[in-house]
């Protein structure tokens, strides 16, 4: 008898079960918070069960007793909550935060750039520059020739690459062009002791993408200026060669003493010489200005970098007369 009695309770037990778990039909539309747009696609899954949204924000889902449902969407905030038979859903648009990501168009990567390149580290240049314009710095690269009119280095210089000059030559500095618009020629002599401030340049040989502008047909040269740096640095130096040749620079890099997050950099400097050429004497003045702020998701930067030469050039002359003689000429 009390064997029939546990087998009624049993099947009393699951008949209770049965009523008490009955699964639930949810309807719904689902809208954005801000414009009230009907959002169609949505993901929407209740345990097993899964469905999307249609291009009304219409969505029916069946869910079954002790689980809640959850909505997704890409650009939104995720909504989870208990089923109710009837139920208008608002999501709320978010930001979805990545990884900090730099672009910079105007560099080659090894293995991945269909480009010949190379590149001149921070290291490099300190341990090959002291007065010279950059071309002299850059002939030791392959493929790469430089010369200057003063014979020294100073001064005029110029630069080729696989013997295209530099009217055919893409030069930037942090990517900004230098050729000059009209006849696209470059004027190093402008821009006295420019790699004192420079992290690295990378010089690329061969024909160069649109990016690099119309120049850019022989190679590209892009030197990239440092502003922020680990340690307070206030540097005085003065050196001096031959051909009464000399430099005189000074220079202050913030470090942490405007923060973590602020950078300034200010550099001046003068080369002088007399040249290896008879009267064909230089002087060059520059300046370097440099502010750059990090924020949790952009890098601001601002250079400004100021000019000033005076050179002395000599060529042998033609007289009054064989100017004026139309036949000569």
């Amino acid at each position: 008898m009390k064997q029939y009695i546990r087998i009624l309770m049993g099947y009393i037990f699951l008949g209770f079960t049965q009523i008490f778990s009955q699964p639930t039909e949810v309807n719904g539309i689902i809208v954005d918070g801000e414009t009230h747009v009907h959002l169609m696609g949505v993901n929407i899954v209740a345990g097993d069960n899964g469905t999307t949204s249609d291009e009304t924000g219409a969505f029916s889902i069946i869910v079954q007793d002790g689980f809640e449902i959850s909505f997704s969407y890409i650009g939104y905030k995720k909504i989870s909550t208990n089923p109710r038979p009837s139920m208008t859903i608002i999501m709320e648009p978010t930001v979805l935060e990545s990884d900090a990501i730099t672009v910079n168009a105007m560099r080659a990567i090894a293995g991945v750039t269909p480009v010949s390149f190379s590149n001149l580290t921070a290291k490099e240049i300190e341990t090959r520059y002291t007065v010279e314009d950059i071309p002299m710095i850059l002939a030791s690269e392959p493929g790469v020739w430089a010369y200057s009119e003063s014979g020294n280095g100073t001064g005029y210089s110029y630069v080729s690459i696989r013997g295209f000059d530099q009217s055919k030559i893409g030069v930037m500095i942090d990517g900004v062009p230098l050729n000059d618009n009209e006849s696209h020629q470059v004027y190093w002599v402008d821009h006295g002791d420019l790699l004192a401030d420079a992290s690295d340049v990378q010089i690329q040989r061969g024909i160069g993408n649109s990016l690099y502008g119309s120049s850019a047909f022989g190679g590209s040269i892009n030197v990239n200026s440092q502003i922020a740096s680990d340690k307070r640095e206030i540097k005085v130096s003065y050196g001096s060669g031959d051909w009464n040749t000399s430099k005189t620079s000074l220079r202050y890099r913030s470090g942490k003493d405007l923060g973590e997050d602020l950078s300034l950099t200010i550099r001046t400097s003068q080369v002088e010489s007399d040249g290896y050429r008879e009267n064909h004497n230089s002087k060059q003045k520059g300046m370097f200005f440099g502010l750059e702020h990090r924020g949790e998701k952009f890098t601001n930067k601002f250079r400004a970098h100021l000019g000033y030469e005076n050179t002395q050039l000599l060529w042998d002359g033609i007289h009054i007369n064989d100017i004026n003689d139309r036949m000569k000429r």
